[in-house]
């Protein structure tokens, strides 16, 4: 998103040529219509009502808050343009718009070694098996280098097939501690993390932990996959070092619709804290009904604090460690 401080240039979408009905008869659709074509007029104060307007009907649409930044630059008004920017920077909406605008950039600039950059986007959809599939398909294209897998599973399944292939596979994300046994020199070469692993970041949390004596008894609920179970099993050997006592671990399906009978039996047990490690989506869900419910336990452990689950936290319905 930092690249849409830079921006350059208008962006293919903003080029309109046809008629827009007046603002009183706008639908939600054709609200964004119409703010493209003040934009591209100057008028700036009309285009920043229109978007408005269609943002308090749709707040995640992330084309309506691109072009929003953009007005709010043009008229000077660079803090508001930058909370704006803030705000896309939590929407997983946002991401491939920051991708895109960086590679604009970087062709603009020449490319890399004089070479055109081109992006193939393939969703391994946090699972081993299509992770496999996916890195066949990549490995077939012969693209030069490969950034992610994202989810530890299809990373883990990954790996040796990048390496027969001699192509780099990056993550910034997969912190499952495997990755780090199987990778490096006169292991699986091909094969690199950018990010701090499980352990690192589990060693950090225990630290915490076991210097401000927050927690005596600790509940595990994670994703039953390799991060998920990964994490938690760090987790619980970092804590029994430093004294909390682990009383309970739930795994469940990713994806899972409903937690209503974990969070009845934590209600239950009353730990004084619970250690979550889960994805975006299953942590959204999770504290929502968490919230929904009344549980009132503090959480640790791997929380999601960015994107849909801002809303949620922002209510300080729950207390956060």
């Amino acid at each position: 998103v930092s690249a849409l401080i830079s921006w350059r240039g208008l962006p293919d979408w903003l080029q309109v040529g046809h008629k827009i009905a007046a603002p009183a008869e706008l639908g939600v659709d054709t609200l964004f219509n119409q703010a493209q074509r003040e934009y591209l007029r100057g008028n700036w104060a009309e285009s920043r009502g229109l978007l408005e307007k269609r943002l308090r009907l749709r707040p995640r649409d992330v084309e309506s808050r691109l072009l929003l930044v953009s007005v709010l630059r043009r008229v000077g008004r660079f803090q508001a343009a930058l909370s704006e920017l803030e705000l896309l920077e939590g929407m997983d909406e946002a991401r491939p718009w920051g991708v895109e605008l960086a590679l604009e950039e970087i062709n603009a600039s020449g490319g890399l070694l004089g070479r055109k950059v081109e992006l193939l986007v393939l969703d391994n959809k946090c699972n081993p098996s299509e992770g496999v599939n996916v890195a066949n398909k990549l490995v077939e294209a012969k693209v030069v280098a490969i950034e992610g897998a994202h989810c530890s599973s299809p990373h883990l399944a990954s790996m040796k097939i990048v390496e027969a292939a001699k192509i780099p596979m990056i993550t910034g994300i997969a912190s499952n501690a495997q990755i780090t046994e199987l990778a490096g020199p006169g292991r699986l070469e091909y094969s690199f993390r950018i990010s701090p692993g499980d352990q690192a970041m589990m060693d950090a949390l225990g630290a915490y932990l076991g210097a401000k004596k927050l927690f005596k008894t600790v509940a595990i609920v994670s994703e039953d996959t390799d991060f998920g179970r990964g994490a938690a099993d760090v987790f619980k050997k970092v804590a029994e070092k430093v004294g909390i006592e682990i009383v309970s671990s739930d795994f469940h399906a990713q994806g899972a619709p409903d937690f209503t009978s974990i969070l009845t039996r934590l209600q239950q047990r009353r730990p004084d804290a619970i250690a979550t490690f889960q994805l975006g989506g299953d942590s959204l869900n999770f504290l929502r009904q968490a919230m929904q419910i009344g549980v009132r336990i503090p959480f640790t452990g791997r929380i999601e604090l960015g994107g849909r689950n801002v809303p949620i936290i922002d209510r300080k319905s729950t207390r956060l460690n």
